[in-house]
């Protein structure tokens, strides 16, 4: 959920009740995620890099990849691919393969980005703007090599009852929050777990413009990427933000009350927020209200 402060067998409110369960485990009270959950990431990565009708190749979502395919008339070429994305906005390609072979290659400039630019070695960068497919139609010699640049900026998004998601490249963000794990029963590696938290969740964003959040509102840190970076303790980027609690947003069950309606007032002490990547987080929130200056 957006928001969510526990996974446990307590009330969730949900309207097919499934036991009651949000839980990490074979035992979860929903099938279909644990058949499904691990097919993810197979089916991404087989689809990094797609063959275009023209005799070309497209990567049109990115990771750290090496394709080997055919392109032209039938001539075997490779290209890797070197980056940091999703929690940085640069990327390389680096081609191998005969000299003089022609082929197209497209890049997908994703629709967050204002305006992405690509150099192809020392050349003069070339830029394409939101939403766009740039294409490099050239003689491909061995060693050339490109650079994608997406400059991505923090943004926020509209949910429900006015509340806003931050956002930055093609990554929302969450508040972190420490995360407490207890086995509910079983033995590894199928266990049950269950995740709870001590830390404040009920805080409501201070943002002095919603169409154009500023540097000052927003504070981007950037470390390095750990080989599993898909964990709160290790998360490659956090945005610091400044936030009130608010008194009257309750715990109702195990989740978080109604929403309150944006904007709000609240009298408690500002404090700065660590928001990192949704991907990161076990417990959340993701959805948060929004104070008055």
């Amino acid at each position: 959920m957006p928001n969510q402060i526990a996974c446990d067998t307590t009330y969730q409110n949900f309207n097919t009740r499934h036991w009651g369960t949000i839980l990490f485990g074979l035992d979860n009270g929903y099938g279909c995620c644990t058949a499904n959950y691990h097919q993810g990431w197979p089916k991404f990565t087989a689809h990094l890099w797609l063959a275009t009708e023209d005799n070309g190749l497209a990567a049109l979502t990115y990771a750290p990849s090496e394709v080997t395919a055919q392109v032209s008339t039938g001539v075997t070429v490779t290209f890797t691919e070197e980056t940091a994305y999703p929690f940085s906005d640069r990327i390389v390609f680096t081609y191998s393969g005969p000299r003089a072979t022609v082929f197209p290659l497209q890049l997908r400039i994703p629709a967050w980005c204002t305006k992405g630019t690509v150099r192809v070695n020392d050349a003069v960068p070339d830029s394409s703007g939101a939403g766009s497919i740039f294409t490099i139609r050239r003689a491909w010699k061995d060693g050339d090599r490109i650079v994608l640049q997406l400059p991505m900026q923090v943004r926020l998004s509209k949910w429900h009852e006015e509340s806003v998601a931050v956002e930055r490249g093609p990554l929302v963000y969450a508040l972190k929050l420490n995360e407490e794990w207890t086995k509910i029963k079983g033995e590894e590696p199928y266990a049950t777990y269950a995740v709870h938290t001590n830390d404040a969740w009920n805080y409501g964003l201070l943002v002095p413009d919603i169409e154009h959040p500023s540097s000052s509102a927003f504070v981007v840190e950037e470390s390095s990427v750990a080989p599993q970076p898909f964990v709160a303790a290790k998360a490659p980027v956090t945005i610091k933000a400044k936030a009130r609690k608010i008194a009257d947003w309750k715990k109702y069950g195990g989740i978080t009350g109604p929403i309150p309606w944006s904007p709000l007032g609240s009298k408690e002490p500002l404090e700065e927020v660590a928001l990192i990547p949704y991907g990161c987080t076990r417990l959340r929130i993701a959805q948060f209200p929004f104070v008055e200056k």
